[in-house]
């Protein structure tokens, strides 16, 4: 699991994983005080990943993202 502290960090990730992401697709969005989950399925260059994503808000400002998803479609031909 990666960590990234900081507005500026996480952009610089997220930009590394938007050169992949053809299309994001929201199957399902669940938004319970603090806690947001969104089931995803996201189309990339090495095909469809779905993904799960546990977003958590407080006063306004995004304090922890964490993502699942199974890498497997992205380490074929890895070794």
């Amino acid at each position: 699991m990666n960590t990234y502290r900081g507005a500026v960090a996480f952009l610089e990730a997220s930009e590394r994983f938007a050169r992949i992401v053809k299309h994001i697709e929201v199957i399902r969005l669940v938004v319970d005080g603090e806690h947001c989950v969104a089931l995803l399925n996201i189309d990339t260059t090495f095909g469809t990943i779905p993904f799960a994503e546990h977003i958590r808000v407080v006063d306004g400002q995004i304090v922890s993202v964490r993502g699942y998803y199974d890498p497997r479609p992205m380490l074929v031909g890895q070794t």
